[in-house]
């Protein structure tokens, strides 16, 4: 009796992870490395439904009983593997290399059989081998007799005591793994069948796409390239070029450039040509060396084009099949708040957030692995630091960092390159856009307030370039009414907006039904807030006092009274606007009596109710500060900005071109 140099136990445990389909693919595997072209999986079912026995035969060279100890002898040094050392050229056609395969069935069966049958010198024998999943390192055989020489080689390995709780060919996992399994050598290997419980398991059961391309076909010879997309993961085997000869034998493989990039673009590639049915591949020995550029060999010129060829057929399937899983990425950071927080009625945020996600979107392209693996937490402080990069003057040490960490080609370096600078310009002049705009805007509610050669009214141009610019008030703010609705109505409407249901009770309040001017609110999601603003406009004529405060003081007591407007989430501001005091000298005492909160323009504070009043200069120049720092930064010369615009001639042309300039200024 043969006996193999290592105990059950030690056996057992070195293989406990292997599964039970793992095992039938290994076995498998060795009868393509014995270069059969059919290999049968069958199993024969006992009285009770369960497995009776398992066959997997195939027709192959069979195993010659000289070679029985390197085949079975060996633990974890098969001469399979010597042979993949000392052949370069065809790393694929040899599998197995550790020598295991034989010793996996005590995963689900407790005995194995062989019968093998193989040639000699011409004539052709037959014996079998038996083993124990009680003593694995026994393989008893049978001495070879001679049989029929027209009897075909082959092996069959059958299986019995199997345990049918683990088991279980018919079920389509099973198939599906030998499909991921065996699925990238059914298309390298045409002739090649494998059939489980008498249905054939083709390559198309995971085929994702399947692309022909046939570069240099003007020359001879010519070159065609398969690229196919796999849908599900193969089985231990890498994304791979295979060089395919004009009989359809590999005679090179070689790893594409794709690997371990984090997606999902799974993918084999099949180059053919005559060209290689004397190839040479570049293996780096010393005959190797003295082949001359002009031989079939790795490198030949026809050789790079051709690869080349199938090169950029892959990275441009790549590039669709990326598209539409950055959109995949990006969404899924959107539903799981790892992007930063930003409104999306806010146009300077919405800039920022576009250069975030195009960024992202262009390194996920690169280095898709930068985004899929990670807990939502490190995510969220990776997306945030790039931000905060691309906010800063800081963007190109991102470029540096990832250049630095990720192994990039020079390609890929120079694309990322080109990606962060178009978008840093991109934004600067969407940025330049915007504050343009603004500044233009600004001057133009100067005039209506202090060119008295316009002859400015109250509502349908003060009031109404406000509705357009009510960014002036604050960046993140939404309108809610404005036209002057009354409070019910305009109340009803913010309700609908915070808690999207509709609201039938009506205010019960004698002042109910007094109007304002603009009513604008700013929801912040990020720290559950509602910042309600009412604005109270008067004509740049009338001179504010104790009439207009108390105007306002009624929309606070409408409000106040109302505890739905009352939620401790719940801000109100209450502004009474326009270019001076009058003389009584109320407004003055109003705001010497609020000095202690230490608040400019606030008159009047109850719990999370504020009364402010403000003149135009002072509105004007809160919000010309907001924008000075961008205003240095980009220095955009004003004045410049007056010139090219050039007066209007009436408070109408105001309008017109403040409406014209709304949509790419208001928050």
């Amino acid at each position: 009796m043969k006996k193999v140099q290592l105990t059950s136990d030690g056996i057992k445990k070195h293989l406990a992870s292997t599964t039970p389909a793992q095992s039938c693919a290994e076995y498998i595997w060795n009868a393509l490395d014995a270069r059969a072209t059919e290999v049968k999986i069958s199993f024969e079912s006992n009285e009770m439904d369960g497995i009776k026995s398992i066959t997997i035969s195939d027709n192959g060279l069979g195993i010659p009983f000289e070679l029985l100890d390197k085949k079975f002898g060996v633990f974890l040094d098969s001469e399979k593997k010597n042979m993949r050392k000392s052949s370069k050229r065809i790393s694929s056609e040899i599998h197995g290399k550790d020598g295991i395969g034989r010793l996996t069935f005590f995963s689900f069966s407790r005995n194995a059989e062989w019968e093998t049958i193989y040639e000699k010198e011409g004539k052709k024998y037959r014996y079998k081998i038996r083993a124990s999943s009680s003593d694995l390192v026994g393989y008893p055989a049978d001495s070879p007799k001679e049989v029929d020489g027209k009897t075909k080689t082959g092996t069959s390995v059958s299986f019995y005591n199997i345990d049918s709780s683990v088991i279980n060919l018919k079920d389509p996992e099973f198939r599906a793994f030998l499909v991921c399994e065996f699925c990238w050598k059914l298309s390298l290997q045409s002739d090649l069948k494998i059939i489980l419980d008498g249905i054939q398991i083709t390559a198309q059961d995971n085929i994702s796409e399947d692309i022909f391309l046939c570069p240099l076909s003007d020359i001879s010879p010519a070159f065609s390239v398969r690229l196919i997309r796999w849908t599900n993961k193969l089985h231990r085997e890498f994304s791979r070029y295979y060089f395919l000869d004009s009989a359809g034998k590999e005679r090179f493989t070689d790893f594409t450039a794709l690997n371990k990039k984090g997606d999902a673009f799974y993918h084999s590639v099949y180059i053919h040509s005559s060209f290689f049915d004397n190839f040479f591949p570049d293996t780096g020995s010393e005959n190797q060396a003295s082949l001359d550029a002009e031989e079939n060999s790795t490198k030949n010129e026809w050789f790079k084009v051709a690869k080349k060829a199938a090169d950029d057929l892959l990275r441009e399937s790549r590039k669709d099949f990326l598209k539409i899983s950055k959109e995949k990425v990006i969404n899924d950071f959107v539903e799981k708040d790892i992007l930063p927080p930003y409104n999306e009625k806010n146009r300077w945020d919405v800039i920022r957030h576009n250069q975030l996600t195009e960024t992202i979107g262009e390194l996920y392209n690169i280095q898709p692995n930068l985004f899929t693996g990670g807990s939502v937490d490190q995510k969220k402080i990776l997306i945030r630091l790039i931000d905060q990069l691309l906010d800063s003057s800081e963007a190109d040490s991102l470029y540096k960092i990832i250049g630095q960490v990720l192994d990039l080609a020079q390609a890929e370096k120079d694309a990322l390159l080109d990606i962060l600078k178009v978008s840093r310009l991109s934004s600067v002049v969407k940025a330049v856009k915007l504050i343009q705009d603004r500044y233009r805007a600004i001057e133009q509610i100067k005039r209506l307030n202090w060119d008295v050669e316009l002859n400015a009214r109250e509502v349908p141009h003060i009031q109404e370039f406000m509705e357009l610019h009510f960014w002036i008030i604050g960046e993140e703010y939404s309108l809610v009414v404005a036209a002057e609705k009354d409070f019910d109505q305009a109340l009803r409407e913010l309700y609908k907006k915070i808690s999207m249901t509709i609201v039938d009770d009506k205010l019960d309040h004698p002042d109910k039904n007094k109007e304002m001017d603009i009513f604008v609110m700013r929801q912040d999601k990020y720290h559950n807030k509602i910042h309600n603003i009412v604005l109270e406009l008067k004509h740049p004529n009338r001179r504010l006092g104790k009439k207009y405060v108390r105007q306002v003081e009624t929309y606070f007591e409408v409000i106040f009274s109302d505890p739905r407007f009352n939620a401790s989430n719940m801000e109100w501001s209450y502004y009474l606007i326009g270019n001076e005091y009058d003389t009584t000298g109320f407004i003055e005492a109003q705001l010497e009596n609020a000095k202690n909160h230490a608040e400019p323009s606030l008159i009047f504070k109850a719990k999370n109710h504020k009364i402010y009043v403000k003149r135009w200069s002072e509105l004007i120049t809160d919000v010309e500060l907001r924008h000075n720092f961008l205003n240095e930064k980009l220095q955009i010369q004003r004045e410049q900005l007056v010139l090219e615009e050039g007066a209007a001639k009436t408070a109408g042309e105001v309008i017109t071109r403040a409406q014209a300039l709304s949509c790419s200024t208001k928050a």
